[in-house]
């Protein structure tokens, strides 16, 4: 039984120190590419978009609806 739980720990700590370096943080701004600034007019067109009910198939869901900004964006 000790020799499974010291492989066991043995496993769990190779297996986070593996995936330690695979993993950075989120960059403070969105990555912008070159021949397609971001512009003021662009990010207000999403924004609408993003809020539109319209869009949906019956005119009753936006993206917000599910995918919440207060929830950080994703749908739980």
């Amino acid at each position: 039984m000790k020799k499974f739980l010291f492989l066991a720990s043995a496993w769990a700590v190779w297996s986070v120190a593996s995936l330690a370096w695979s993993f950075e943080p989120l960059p403070d701004a969105p990555p912008v590419p070159a021949d397609n600034p971001m512009s003021a007019a662009k990010v207000a067109l999403g924004q609408q978009l993003y809020f539109d009910k319209r869009l949906s198939v019956d005119g009753t869901v936006s993206c917000n609806s599910c995918h919440s900004v207060m929830g950080s964006g994703t749908d739980n």
